[in-house]
């Protein structure tokens, strides 16, 4: 059988466990054990995903183009998502005016 060494186990967790060891009857090994099963054993929850972004007119962009705005340092002057929405409104109202 194998054996497992954790090092800097934060003592108030350690006293939980062996808390909840006895309470359950068994060993800190024993219940340590049992919580790593279970918490494998446990099936995968999905996490909840944000509903898709899409912007004015239906337009989606796609990942590339989302990633290459993450990464264009043009764009770091704005503090929030808002600041950045405020601006492209006034773009496309500056092209809508032009064009």
């Amino acid at each position: 059988m194998s054996a497992l060494v954790i090092k800097n186990f934060p003592e108030e967790l350690h006293a939980r466990l062996k808390a909840q060891a006895q309470r359950h009857h068994r060993s800190v090994t024993k219940e340590v054990v049992s919580l790593i099963e279970s918490v494998l054993a446990a099936p995968r929850r999905s996490p909840k995903l944000s509903p898709p972004l899409k912007l004015e007119g239906g337009y989606r962009p796609t990942i590339e183009e989302i990633e290459a705005a993450i990464a264009d340092d043009r764009y770091v002057r704005f503090g929030s998502l808002e600041e950045l929405n405020e601006y492209m409104d006034e773009l496309r109202k500056d092209r809508d005016v032009d064009g």
